[in-house]
């Protein structure tokens, strides 16, 4: 009994550390300026998404965010279904590869709820600057419905995120009974998202140069006395 009780102790002390630290609000990264313009690092990581469907669409999959469609943890989302589904509903949790920017003040996640060619990133690239991100942030990309989803994280502990998630499809059990989740539904490469990241690490090594500052004219000074330098 007693090691039961020590088992349940710490179920709820991690249940408590991922909703102190892996929470994910949806931000406008228009209101970035001169807040998150210069990151200390960047990671990999996976996030999830769960996908939304009806029987009478006749298989038709659109992803569309809608709040709680996104997390770190299958049970999260999973307790999102019960709560949307009806009669007819269709589900299913795929992986989505992201970016976590880290700053000073807080963690910024980047991920594409659907992927598009590598060509249709390459404007947002052009906008990360030697000396900022300010022209990054305010690009048009991240407007634009159902592509980039931009998360302030309420904390970063890669240490509580799961090891094997994602890839799994709901089966409706009947009035009164949970959702049966089983591992059938295949994640997308996201070969172009995938691409975008890698350029993007390539570019944010260049706001590391020690004489970079923060904006422009300094940066490009300083570019001008390393080259009279060479």
């Amino acid at each position: 009994m007693e090691d039961y009780r020590k088992l349940v102790e710490e179920y709820e002390k991690k249940i408590a550390e991922q909703k102190q630290h892996c929470g994910l609000t949806l931000v406008d990264p228009r209101k970035f300026r001169n807040y998150y313009d210069r990151p200390q690092g960047a990671v990999d990581t996976n996030m999830l998404y769960l996908g939304y469907g009806r029987n009478a669409w006749h298989s038709t999959w659109i992803n569309r965010y809608y709040p709680g469609s996104v997390s770190f943890f299958e049970k999260q989302l999973r307790d999102t279904a019960e709560g949307l589904r009806v009669q007819g509903s269709q589900f299913k949790i795929s992986n989505r590869p992201a970016i976590v920017l880290n700053f000073e003040i807080a963690q910024i996640a980047i991920m594409s709820v659907n992927d598009r060619p590598f060509a249709s990133y390459e404007d947002l690239l052009g906008e990360v600057k030697p000396w900022d991100l300010n022209a990054f942030w305010a690009s048009p990309a991240f407007q634009q419905a159902n592509w980039l989803l931009v998360f302030r994280l309420s904390g970063w502990r890669p240490d509580l995120f799961p090891k094997n998630s994602g890839g799994q499809r709901a089966e409706p059990q009947g009035a009164g009974r949970t959702l049966k989740w089983t591992g059938v539904e295949k994640s997308r490469s996201f070969d172009g998202f995938r691409g975008f990241r890698d350029e993007f690490y390539e570019l944010l090594l260049r706001l590391n140069r020690p004489y970079v500052c923060s904006c422009e004219p300094c940066y490009r000074d300083g570019l001008a006395d390393s080259k009279a330098s060479v």
